[in-house]
C-alpha cells in the first residue's frame, strides 16, 4: 500500500511541478489552482515550493547558490562532528514518515469516532454527573463490523465488551 501511495504522490507532485513551471496549461490561474490543490494534497506548500524551485533552476549545480542541492566538500565532511553529520544526513529522513503518521492519525480518529458516537437513530446519550455510572458509560459505545479490517485492527470493533472488561486481550474479545 505504501509503495503504491508513494507512486501516486510522486505522480501528483509531477503534475503540480508542471503547474509550477507553467507547462500544465496556458492559463497561469489554472496552473496555480491545480498546482495548489495537488501539492496541498501531499502536504507541499505550492507557492513557496514554486518560488524556491525557480531559484533552484536559476542556480542548478552552483555550489554556493543552489538552495535545493548543496554539496559538501570531502574536507568539510571530514571536519564535521559525528553529531553534525547525523543531523545533516540522517535526522531529516524521519520527516518523510510524517505523512504516513497523518494517515494513521486520521484513520484512527475516524474509527474511534465511529465507536463512540452514533449517527441518526443510533445516536448515543451523554450522562451528567448524577446519571452517569461506569456501566452506563461502558454500554454507551457501539459495536462496528469492519469486515476484514476487524482482523487487521485486532477486533477493535468489539468495543462494548472492551469497555466492560478492558483486561480481556484483543485476541479473546470475540470469543468472550
Amino acid at each position: 500500500y505504501w509503495f503504491a501511495q508513494g507512486i501516486l504522490f510522486c505522480a501528483l507532485f509531477a503534475i503540480g511541478h508542471d503547474c509550477g513551471h507553467g507547462s500544465f496549461s496556458n492559463s497561469n490561474k489554472l496552473n496555480d489552482v491545480v498546482g495548489h490543490i495537488l501539492h496541498s494534497s501531499i502536504l507541499v506548500p505550492y507557492h513557496a515550493w514554486r518560488i524556491s524551485h525557480k531559484l533552484h533552476h536559476a542556480n542548478h549545480a552552483h555550489a554556493d547558490n543552489d538552495e535545493t542541492w548543496r554539496p559538501v566538500s570531502e574536507t568539510t565532511y571530514r571536519s564535521m562532528s559525528n553529531l553534525s553529520r547525523m543531523f545533516r544526513y540522517t535526522a531529516p529522513f524521519p520527516l518523510f514518515l510524517f505523512p504516513y503518521y497523518l494517515v494513521f492519525v486520521m484513520w484512527f480518529a475516524f474509527v474511534s469516532y465511529m465507536q463512540h458516537h452514533g449517527q441518526g437513530e443510533e445516536r448515543l446519550p451523554y450522562y451528567r454527573r448524577k446519571e452517569w455510572n461506569h456501566l452506563r458509560g461502558a454500554l454507551t459505545t457501539l459495536e462496528r463490523d469492519y469486515g476484514v479490517l476487524d482482523y487487521i485492527h485486532h477486533n477493535l470493533g468489539t468495543h462494548i465488551l472492551h469497555h466492560l472488561f478492558p483486561q480481556i486481550p484483543h485476541y479473546h474479545l470475540v470469543e468472550a
